[in-house]
């Protein structure tokens, strides 16, 4: 049995495409999962299946979710070693100690390398990212909400579908894949 991490994109924020994570869980429980554990309200799930590939996993859940609940919401899932890998490679975990500084944006899809040339030399204040495949570490002093590199940013710039969780999520996140 494979475990693995759901991702799940703008749901719960301003009201807007509402999911209980309690039911939810239950609706993974009578589809194909098993060992189904949430984390906060934002669309975090942990589950195990018997199915290797996550991209076909992610499309499993993205029906399932608007088979029962009328509206899409992207998804992204993770096999627990691909989000240990992915946790490894924060280079600003190396210098900062202020973990609440930290995010990860996760991007659907690798983007094309004419629209990361666009951003790569983006500044803000003194926010840093850093882009790793499909994955963008990011660095806010000032706290996430006040910085320019937000999800829509990446997702309008690279022209991909992108979620982004802080840090102390990503560790819970590690903590729930190791039960």
């Amino acid at each position: 049995m494979n475990i693995y991490v759901a991702i799940l994109r703008g749901i719960n924020v301003s009201g807007q495409r509402m999911i209980n994570m309690k039911e939810l869980k239950g609706l993974f429980e009578r589809e194909w999962f098993t060992g189904v554990m949430t984390y906060i309200q934002s669309g975090n799930i942990v589950f195990k299946s018997e199915e290797k590939d996550t991209k076909k996993l992610a499309t499993m859940v993205e029906k399932l979710i608007e088979n029962h609940y009328t509206f899409e919401v992207p998804v992204i899932i993770f096999s627990q070693t691909q989000m240990q890998d992915i946790a490894s490679k924060n280079p600003f975990t190396k210098r900062e100690n202020e973990t609440t500084k930290l995010h990860i944006t996760f991007l659907d899809d690798v983007p094309k390398k004419e629209l990361l040339k666009q951003i790569v030399d983006e500044k803000y204040q003194s926010d840093e990212f850093y882009i790793d495949g499909e994955n963008i570490y990011l660095y806010c002093p000032d706290g996430y909400g006040m910085t320019k590199f937000s999800t829509v940013f990446f997702e309008k710039k690279l022209a991909v579908t992108a979620t982004t969780r802080n840090w102390k999520t990503i560790t819970a996140l590690l903590e729930l894949l190791k039960r």
